[in-house]
């Protein structure tokens, strides 16, 4: 796509130059080439003989440059004379006169009285005007603006045009504006571009003398007229000449250029008709004008486009069913009796024997049949429940999966940290099966013994055989025990009291630092006398064997880092997802998506339902990648089906309960930025620090604080959730001595509590959700208790009188009074749209300041009135003008009427339903 093409444009120093243009021409994308923001694709750009390209010679633009954005680009806590300070700091101008030059531009843009307001608090007026004062300081050498007056009331914009003018000497000052009259006054030349190509260039003059359709002569014609007599006197002078239109009584003619010799007898029959009394044309004066720049900017785009394209011929049905739908209302207006007297203020063409009736709206062709109904056709717009909610699902679906990014990060990233968490669970996993110890000889690797014969038993068999069981050493000693303390160390000592067939009696002393040495000495005193009984013979002789078997565990399992992180890493998808959707709420809140759906019909139910339905599937989509990667690492933990189906039901409930908390936390923000930023440390702090509480503790105080965050924190469900049902298996054995689970196993004290506790989220967080919505939206907390149609004013909506102005207007007053009746009572057919003394007050939080800590905050609060005892009634039909200078309190008043801010008093009615108490 070719934004620019081949432009070739030479700018003037000392010249306002005006880059005009419709929609996507090419206009911005040009200022940002120029600005080094966009580097060409071909061709470049000299400024004062630096070029564009050159990185070297762009920062010396850059130095010389003051430039307005099409889109204001401030830091809302930071006033006009901050914002000011900042810029003027950073072109280099000397710290002793950035005062002075912020005053001075303050004053040229007209924010003296706003200087110390943050700007976020500026109309979009005044923070239009800010924009130029930043471009415009330091009296830089290239000043661009893009589009500077738009939004800014006439007033302003016209002492802009007084600041640009002053400045323009020894400047370049190149602007791009959609206000033609702007561009006619102010700039010396001006270039049209169209599909980003420059059409023509040159000063006003030249523009309307080489493009323009010619001249205007406008006629106003009398009671009686005759048209086609008029049509034949204009063009019997001028040959060219053709009816440009017919509104009311002006007739309309364009006169070509190469004409001009022929006006002056034009004027002067004219003048002759005017003058001559007896005259039946039906003129009563006229009036000649230039083509307007408007005009030449028309022409130059119709000669871009085809005649006959369905745009064009779409264009002029538009146009003629809204000129249809005005006169339609204006006949609304008018009774029948004024029908009656406009009658005879027709104008008769008796060539055509059409009648034209002004008055009554009545056209009669030439079959003289009436055609009634001039008006638009009617259309009728029939809420469906069904479409609204398609709709606003497959935008809910386009917008998720046309952002890969956050696709990316919401489904696939978290799935692989899942799947590794799982891989380490299936690679350190505690050993469940225990194997038993042979206890023998080679137990130890060596087995020395001392033995003491104190009765002289014949024991050389026997001490044979302990050689050939393993024993490594016999060792004498004396019998007293106090021996062996001082002989080197010994797995048993035996004394031998009697040893004769058939009774054997020996005293056994075991070293108890070896564990298991008791029982291997006995086994080999065992073994050596049965086969001493047995003869010594190998052949017929099995040993007696002796095994340890450990009893089962009966202490929770040691820590195991495997499900620990697959726990964590599972149960952070589920506590992240829903608020990767609160920030998407706050967005839509941020850009006023939300309120514009609302005003235009959609339900708060239909509105998160959709998001709902969207989050769920997508956490749908994510169990089902979890458990085919559960199965494919075998965690049996968790994919057995008594596991699957208790997980699957805390998942189900979990859900809804994290979207409407999610929802509720999100009403904190105002900025997705801050929202991005937040959110997400939240669910994490409020999730991962309870779980790793819970788990690290042990015992009853574990169990109670698992009890008090089920029930208080949804962040910390997943978590748990997930680890409780994989503990269920690793305890098993150890407490059910099972070989099986079953569903009943799960039914733990901690499931149940978990269970319990996402049933009792989802009602409290959707109250929740309900309340924050309405005080969002200018509501009460009784707003959800009553019914909207209760208008009855309360103590709160009750008018201060200061509010009140003094000086009233008595057609104001008269309006006052007219809403107050029809407040009062009420009549069958009442106004769209009632405002009753409306009032809307601004706190201003004063800046701290280390030298005033004494005095109280509201000392230092200042307040800010934007609408003063407001009343007003619109009509069904009626096109409701609401003017005013930039800041004056239009766009505050259109906020509170679409419920968008709560105002501080009085009330709004649209349709007979209070617009802050509206319950969707």
């Amino acid at each position: 796509m070719k934004a620019i093409k081949g432009i070739n444009l030479t700018i003037y120093e000392g010249h306002i130059t005006a880059i005009l243009g419709h929609n996507g021409a090419g206009k911005t994308t040009l200022f940002n080439i120029l600005t080094g923001l966009t580097a060409p694709t071909a061709g470049t750009a000299l400024i004062f003989g630096y070029d564009v390209r050159d990185p070297d010679d762009m920062d010396q633009i850059r130095r010389m440059t003051g430039v307005c954005p099409q889109h204001d680009i401030l830091f809302d806590n930071l006033s006009p004379r901050e914002h000011l300070q900042f810029f003027a700091a950073v072109k280099g101008i000397h710290p002793t006169g950035i005062e002075s030059e912020v005053t001075k531009t303050l004053r040229d843009i007209d924010l003296t009285d706003k200087a110390n307001a943050p700007a976020k608090h500026l109309s979009g007026g005044q923070k239009r005007k800010l924009s130029i004062g930043i471009a415009v300081i330091g009296d830089p050498k290239i000043i661009i603006l893009d589009e500077p007056t738009a939004g800014v009331d006439p007033y302003s914009r016209r002492h802009m045009w007084s600041v640009l003018q002053n400045r323009r000497h020894g400047r370049v000052i190149l602007l791009t504006t959609h206000f033609m009259d702007e561009a006619d006054i102010l700039a010396d030349r001006k270039a049209v571009v169209s599909k980003g190509n420059i059409r023509c260039c040159g000063s006003s003059l030249f523009l309307k003398n080489k493009f323009g359709i010619g001249y205007h002569l406008t006629l106003v014609l009398e009671g009686i007229c005759k048209e086609q007599a008029i049509n034949r006197l204009v063009k019997t002078h001028v040959s060219k000449a053709e009816k440009a239109r017919r509104h009311g009584r002006e007739l309309s003619f364009i006169l070509p250029h190469n004409a001009v010799e022929k006006f002056a007898s034009l004027f002067s029959a004219i003048e002759q008709e005017i003058n001559n009394k007896n005259s039946k044309l039906g003129i009563s004066s006229y009036g000649v004008s230039m083509t307007t720049l408007e005009e030449v900017f028309l022409h130059l785009e119709r000669d871009e486009e085809p005649v006959d394209t369905v745009d064009n011929l779409s264009k002029r049905i538009v146009r003629n069913r809204a000129l249809s739908r005005s006169l339609s209302l204006q006949s609304k207006s008018t009774s029948y009796q004024s029908l009656q007297n406009e009658s005879n203020n027709s104008c008769f063409d008796e060539e055509a024997g059409d009648t034209t009736q002004m008055g009554g709206l009545e056209i009669i062709s030439e079959t003289k049949s009436p055609i009634t109904g001039i008006g638009l056709e009617k259309i009728e717009c029939r809420p469906n429940c069904l479409q609204t909610f398609t709709a606003l699902l497959r935008l809910r679906i386009l917008r998720l999966m046309r952002d890969l990014q956050k696709l990316y990060f919401m489904v696939l990233l978290p799935l692989a940290i899942a799947t590794l968490g799982l891989y380490f669970n299936s690679t350190q996993r505690v050993p469940t099966k225990t194997h038993p110890l042979a206890l023998n000889s080679t137990t130890y690797g060596q087995t020395p013994i001392a033995v003491h014969n104190g009765r002289g038993a014949d024991v050389t068999g026997f001490y044979a055989n302990l050689h050939e069981l393993g024993v490594t050493s016999l060792t004498s000693y004396d019998g007293n025990f106090s021996a062996l303390l001082y002989t080197e160390p010994h797995m048993a000592a035996i004394n031998v009291n009697h040893f004769q067939y058939p009774e054997y009696s020996l005293t056994v002393l075991y070293n108890d630092t070896q564990q298991h040495s008791l029982p291997i000495v006995i086994n080999i005193i065992n073994n050596a006398i049965y086969r001493l009984v047995e003869g010594g013979s190998k052949r017929n002789w099995t040993p007696i064997t002796v095994r340890a078997q450990s009893f089962l565990q009966i202490t929770e399992p040691d820590f195991n880092f495997g499900s620990y992180t697959a726990t964590f890493t599972m149960g952070m998808i589920f506590a992240l997802l829903p608020i990767s959707f609160a920030v998407d709420m706050v967005y839509d809140r941020e850009i006023k998506a939300k309120n514009q759906l609302r005003v235009n019909g959609l339900s708060f139910t239909m509105y998160f339902v959709t998001y709902f339905i969207v989050l769920a599937a997508i956490m749908l989509f994510i169990c089902v990648a979890l458990v085919i990667v559960m199965l494919l690492f075998k965690t049996k933990s968790l994919t057995s089906w008594p596991a699957l189906t208790t997980l699957g039901v805390l998942l189900f409930f979990y859900c809804p309960s994290s979207i409407l908390f999610s929802t509720c936390v999100s009403y904190i923000f105002d900025k997705t930025e801050n929202a991005q930023s937040i959110l997400p440390n939240i669910a994490t702090f409020y999730g991962c620090i309870p779980f790793v509480l819970v788990t690290f503790l042990g015992g009853k105080t574990a169990f109670v604080l698992h009890v008090i965050f089920s029930l208080s924190n949804p962040m910390y469900l997943p978590y748990g959730i997930i680890y409780y049902v994989q503990k269920v298996d690793v305890m098993c054995k150890p407490y059910f001595g099972c070989t099986k689970l079953t569903l009943s196993h799960y039914l733990t004290d901690e499931i149940i509590v978990m269970f319990v506790g996402v049933l009792v989220h989802i009602p409290i967080w959707f109250f929740l959700l309900l309340v924050v919505d309405v005080k969002k939206t200018g509501g009460k907390l009784m707003d959800l208790l009553k019914s909207s149609k209760q208008n009855q004013p309360s103590e709160e909506d009750a008018v201060r009188s200061s509010y009140i102005g003094e000086n009233e207007d008595q057609d104001v007053k008269g309006e006052r009074q007219k809403v107050m009746n029809l407040m009062q009572c009420h009549t069958a057919h009442p106004p769209v749209v009632m405002v009753e003394n409306l009032h809307k007050e601004y706190v201003k939080r004063a800046a701290w300041d280390p030298c005033e800590c004494g005095k109280s905050a509201k000392d230092a609060d200042t307040s800010k009135v934007a609408i003063n005892s407001l009343s007003l009634a619109v009509d069904a039909g009626e096109v409701f003008g609401l003017l005013g200078h930039n800041g004056a309190g239009k766009t505050t008043t259109m906020k509170i009427i679409t419920a968008e801010e709560a105002p501080t008093g009085g009330r709004v009615e649209a349709g007979g339903d209070r617009t802050a108490s509206q319950r969707l």
